[in-house]
């Protein structure tokens, strides 16, 4: 697998469930046969059994041009999502590794439960600043971010009431790699997220406008996912092989009576 483009880029944020993803595959040799199709497996991350299940799953796609494009219909949870995709060639052979695309379905705005918490990840470059801005347009979300460095406690903006969140990490101190933002309901909430990774344009961008600590509320101690955590590459059923159609000779014996 060379490739897996959803909208055009990696660890994208869609609004809409419905996608395209693009798919480049190649079958090296020695004993090259070709691609012949592609499966797809998407997965969410279940916070209640701590654990990426299979949620949607495709049958073998045909595989007919380097790259090959298709729609795809996310399950419409908000939150993170991974896209699986294996290949199979015409000799029967199931790729594996460099297998997973992640992708963000974050709605305009969203509903959050009293003690809920919503998982959406990002992609950091050094030289980039994450700015995330969370708008409550009514009850109480707080907004969490955490790093790949496990000796790194979270970015926490949690003030009280309807109060707008927003957690700004300058590019000095990004860690490079994936950034874990979480909306945590402390009442039944709706809001609208968005998270920015760009150069700094000035030194203004480095400010907090928005956001503060309640002292009245418990601070985060571990994220609700590990930031590490991927699906399985292993794991998740296929359908069994595509055979190709051929065209065989058989020959019977010739009895005379």
């Amino acid at each position: 697998m060379q490739r897996i483009d959803v909208e055009g880029g990696n660890g994208t944020t869609l609004r809409e469930p419905r996608v395209r993803v693009e798919v480049e595959a190649i079958d090296p040799p020695p004993d090259a046969s070709g691609v012949q199709a592609l499966h797809v497996i998407e997965y969410v991350y279940n916070l209640g059994a701590g654990q990426w299940v299979p949620v949607v799953q495709s049958g073998w796609m045909p595989y007919s041009a380097t790259p090959t494009g298709f729609n795809w219909t996310l399950l419409p949870v908000p939150g993170m999502h991974y896209l699986q995709v294996r290949a199979i060639d015409q000799a029967g052979n199931i790729s594996i590794g460099r297998s997973q695309q992640l992708a963000n379905y974050q709605p305009d705005t969203e509903q959050i439960g009293r003690r809920q918490t919503h998982v959406y990840r990002y992609l950091a470059e050094a030289g980039q600043q994450l700015t995330a801005n969370l708008e409550v347009l009514s009850g109480d979300a707080d907004l969490y971010v955490w790093s790949s460095r496990a000796d790194q406690s979270a970015r926490v903006s949690n003030l009280e009431g309807d109060a707008n969140e927003q957690v700004i990490i300058p590019a000095s101190e990004i860690v490079p790699g994936v950034y874990q933002v979480e909306v945590y309901g402390f009442t039944a909430a709706r809001y609208r997220l968005s998270v920015a990774l760009a150069a700094p344009a000035s030194t203004r961008l480095l400010m907090r406008t928005e956001g503060g600590l309640a002292e009245s509320k418990p601070l985060p101690t571990a994220p609700v996912a590990p930031v590490t955590s991927l699906p399985d590459e292993r794991s998740g059923n296929v359908p069994p092989p595509v055979v190709s159609a051929t065209s065989n000779n058989v020959y019977l014996p010739l009895v005379r009576r």
